[in-house]
C-alpha cells in the first residue's frame, strides 16, 4: 500500500485572525483555484481548534483574505496563461 502525501495549499495568506488557503486543482478541463477560509480559537475546555464561521467584526479582514486571495489567483492563471504560450 503506497502512502499518499496529503494535498498542501499552493499560497496561504493571513490577514488579522483570519487564514486563507489557495488550492489548485487539475483536472480534465484544465485547472481552476478554490480558496479556504479558517480561524483558530480556544475552545472552553481550552484546546485550540479551527472553524470555517466567523463573527461580525473579523469580517472586514475575511474580505481583505478574499481580495488578496481573488489577486494572486489572478496572477496564477495570468502566469499559465503565458507559460502556455
Amino acid at each position: 500500500m503506497a502512502h499518499e502525501e496529503k494535498a498542501k495549499p499552493v499560497h496561504k495568506i493571513k490577514v488579522g485572525a483570519v487564514n486563507t488557503a489557495i488550492w489548485k486543482n487539475e483536472t480534465k478541463k484544465g485547472v481552476f483555484f478554490s480558496v479556504t477560509f479558517t480561524r483558530t480559537f480556544m475552545s472552553k475546555d481550552e484546546v485550540l481548534k479551527n472553524t470555517s464561521t466567523f463573527p461580525l467584526h473579523m469580517l472586514s479582514d475575511q474580505r481583505i483574505a478574499s481580495e488578496k486571495a481573488e489577486a494572486w489567483i489572478n496572477q496564477a492563471r495570468l502566469k499559465n496563461e503565458q507559460a502556455e504560450q
